[in-house]
Formats: C-alpha cells, structure tokens, sequence
C-alpha cells in the first residue's frame, strides 16, 4: 500500500512540475468562514469591495483555532509529500528543535523531486526547504492590498503571516479573492 501511495504522489509532484500548476487545495492555515456576513460588507457596489482590501488585515484571515502543520529538518520528503496531500494543503512550516527556521512547499518538493531527481524517501526537508529568511514574510498587521501587491511583485503563491516573529499561518490570492468576493453581493 504504501508503494501505492508513493507512486500517486510522485505522480503528482512530476504533474506539478510538468504544468507548472497548482491543483485546487485549501490553505495550510484554513482561513475563516469567508460566507459569513460578520467579517465583511456585504454592500453590492465593486468600490466597497476594494476598500475591504485596504480595511482588512492578514489577521482576519487566519483562522486562531486552526492547525499549523509542521515538520522537522529530518523528515523524509515522501512524508512532507504525504501530509500536503492527506491535508490538502501546499506548504508546511519546517522546525529544528522546536523553533521555525522555514517553510517547504509544493514548488520546493517538485524542484527537489523532479527538477533535481531526488529520490523522495531518501531526501529530507533539510535537502529542500525554504529557509525563513528568504521566505516572503508579512505581518498580521500587513493590509489584504499590500498582501495582494506583495504577491504580484514578488510572483510567490503565498505569503508567511508573522505576529511578533512567529508563524501565524500562509495567505494566499485565493484567500484574498475569496474574501473581496465575499464581500460584494452579487446577485
């Protein structure tokens, strides 16, 4: 069974990387209920939409109940492969000795994988990782529209969210589109 498991997700991970897609997931850190009324306008005007980018924060899209996943420098990538999967996440905060030292992502585990032909039961999340001080970090503070124009400029799929140096979680563009469409009322 396991052998099983190991080729789908080499299947992925090579799919991945062959189309340079990401398949629809959800975000590690799982953001609100983006339906609920509470969190939002619900005005139908576009315009109130984009003021919900410049009025809303990192912070009220991570979820502080949520999970955040993690993994240590020694873990084999099949596994990191197994939990994106198993999750349905795309990334996952990297550890040594309890204190973050970085992220691994898809993209991480596709160049590892397929472009540099890791084998993934012998390679380790040390051979792969993003340390954090070359991940893209914001603070919860950081406004969705400077989010949303971190994201652009920097052509990164997410974004760590920092409160006082730690992870609070990842937001991506969707998160940031899910939220602007919820917060205009189409009908």
């Amino acid at each position: 069974k396991a052998g099983a498991i190991m080729r789908r997700v080499c299947a992925q991970v090579r799919w991945l990387g062959s189309i340079g897609k990401r398949v629809p997931r959800y975000p590690c850190i799982h953001a609100r209920d983006l339906t609920s009324t509470s969190y939002f306008s619900t005005d139908s005007t576009p315009s109130m939409g984009l003021s919900m980018l410049n009025q809303t924060t990192c912070k009220d899209l991570i979820d502080p109940g949520s999970f955040i996943h993690t993994v240590e420098l020694s873990d084999p990538l099949y596994d990191v492969a197994l939990m994106l999967v198993n999750h349905e996440i795309s990334s996952v905060f990297v550890e040594k000795n309890s204190k973050w030292i970085g992220v691994i992502r898809e993209r991480d585990l596709t160049n590892a994988c397929v472009v540099r032909g890791m084998d993934p039961e012998m390679g380790t999340v040390e051979d792969a990782f993003l340390p954090k001080d070359s991940a893209i970090c914001v603070d919860v503070s950081t406004t969705l529209s400077e989010a949303l124009l971190i994201l652009s400029e920097r052509g990164t799929p997410e974004l760590v969210v920092v409160k006082d140096g730690e992870p609070a979680g990842l937001i991506s563009a969707i998160d940031i589109a899910n939220a602007l469409a919820s917060s205009i009322n189409v009908e």
